[in-house]
C-alpha cells in the first residue's frame, strides 16, 4: 500500500508531496508530535477526508479503531458486535480471546475504559478488515492494562495478519508492536526503523542497540 498525498486545512498545510509505502501484512506504527497529521493520514487511508494525490493498494475492507471507542450506548456488548456484521459464533470466540465473555450482556455505560477499548478492538477484528487503522487505541490506559491489551491485540492480529497502520505517541508501544516504526516530521517521514523481532509484541521496555540509536536520532543526540 503506497501513496503520494497533499492535504491542507484552510491555511494550514499538513502534507506536501508526502510519499509513503506501508508493507502489506505488517504493522506500521506512526509516531509524531500533536498536529503533525497522524490522524489525518488515517482518515485519508479510510477515505474519510478529501486529499490531493494518489493512493494504491488500499484494500476495500477497512476497519477503523478510534481512540474514543464510539460504542452504541443502547446496545449491549454482544449487540454492538453483531451490529458490525459478525455472526454470533464469531462474537463469542473473540469475546473469549479478549477476556470479555462475562461482559457480553452489559451496556457500554457499565464498562471501564479498558473494557470499552477491548470491545472496540473486537469490533474491528470481527469486520474481517484487510486494512486495520488504529488511532491511539491504547491511550489513557494504565501501563499494566496497556501491556495486556498489546498481547491480546497481537494474538488476534496474528490470525489473519491484516495490513495495519497504528498511530501512537508511545515509542515503547510502537517498538513492541511495529514491524516498521515511522516518525512524522514537517509533513514528511522524518525517521524510520525496522525493529528486529522474533515475537509480537516485543517485551515491554526491551532494549537493544538498534532502539537506542533510533531514539538518539529522534532526539538529535
Amino acid at each position: 500500500m503506497k501513496g503520494l498525498i497533499n492535504k491542507s486545512y484552510e491555511t494550514k498545510r499538513v502534507f506536501t508531496d508526502f510519499a509513503f509505502a506501508f508493507p502489506d501484512g505488517e504493522i506500521t506504527c506512526v509516531l509524531g508530535a500533536s498536529g503533525v497529521g497522524k490522524t489525518t493520514l488515517l482518515n485519508i487511508l479510510a477515505r474519510l477526508t478529501e486529499f490531493d494525490g494518489e493512493l494504491s493498494g488500499v484494500p476495500a475492507k477497512v476497519g477503523y479503531v478510534f481512540q474514543d471507542p464510539r460504542l452504541i450506548p443502547h446496545l449491549t456488548v454482544e449487540e454492538n458486535l453483531l451490529y458490525a456484521g459478525a455472526n454470533p459464533e464469531k462474537v463469542d470466540t473473540v469475546l473469549e480471546k479478549l477476556g470479555l465473555s462475562a461482559y457480553k450482556n452489559k451496556y457500554p455505560s457499565k464498562l471501564s475504559g479498558g473494557e470499552k477499548q477491548r470491545v472496540n478492538l473486537a469490533r474491528a477484528f470481527l469486520s474481517d478488515a484487510e486494512l486495520l487503522l488504529l488511532d491511539e487505541p491504547f491511550a489513557a490506559l494504565d501501563t499494566a492494562l496497556k501491556i495486556r491489551l498489546w498481547k491480546e491485540f497481537a494474538l488476534l492480529w496474528e490470525e489473519k495478519r491484516p495490513t495495519t497502520v497504528l498511530v501512537t505517541h508511545d515509542l515503547e508501544e510502537a517498538w513492541a508492536l511495529g514491524h516498521t516504526v515511522l516518525v512524522l516530521k514537517d509533513g514528511k517521514i522524518g525517521y524510520s526503523a525496522r525493529p528486529k523481532r522474533t515475537e509480537l509484541p516485543l517485551p515491554y521496555g526491551a532494549q537493544s542497540a538498534e532502539k537506542s540509536a533510533f531514539l538518539r536520532e529522534i532526539l538529535g543526540e
